[in-house]
């Protein structure tokens, strides 16, 4: 029927997919908004010698408040989102940040330098173990590795990686 115009392309943006409802009619699902792209580069193999290998990924701001949140989705392939709550945060300097899973699985401390001091990654990982409840068995400190070339090949500056960090 012509008159029908739950058919209609001109939708906006912000519509995607269609249910029934309860009546049978077709209502709009809401699509998901991107909020973020995040390229995730790591080394292949070997830290310092291997070449860098990108995987592109897309971050989604959960909530109803997304300029104060610390939910989020990330998806490392179409299809996927994984939840990643932000449960720890260095609210001075943003300096690092603690991310979650639901599960308590996984957890990842990170640092905006490649050297965090002993006493702040004991400190996080008592926090996670006391207040967020996480096993920390299988959790492993990754050891940061730069030398000038490595940090040339990511093109960071002296102030992001200084000097005094540089494998000699």
């Amino acid at each position: 029927d012509d008159d029908d115009d739950d058919d209609d392309d001109d939708d906006d943006d912000d519509d995607d997919n269609s249910d029934a409802d309860a009546d049978g009619k077709k209502k709009k699902k809401k699509k998901m908004p991107f909020d973020i792209n995040i390229d995730f580069q790591y080394n292949k193999d070997d830290p310092i010698d291997s070449p860098i290998k990108s995987l592109p990924q897309k971050g989604y701001l959960m909530g109803e408040n997304k300029q104060n949140t610390g939910q989020w989705k990330v998806s490392p392939i179409p299809f996927v989102k994984m939840p990643y709550t932000i449960i720890e945060l260095d609210d001075k300097g943003y300096d690092w940040c603690v991310i979650g899973y639901p599960s308590r699985a996984y957890c990842w401390i990170m640092g905006r330098k490649p050297v965090m001091s002993d006493q702040l990654y004991k400190d996080l990982t008592e926090r996670l173990k006391n207040k967020h409840q996480y096993s920390l068995e299988g959790i492993r400190r990754v050891p940061q590795k730069w030398t000038r070339e490595e940090r040339q090949k990511r093109g960071l500056t002296n102030k992001e990686i200084p000097d005094d960090m540089l494998v000699k």
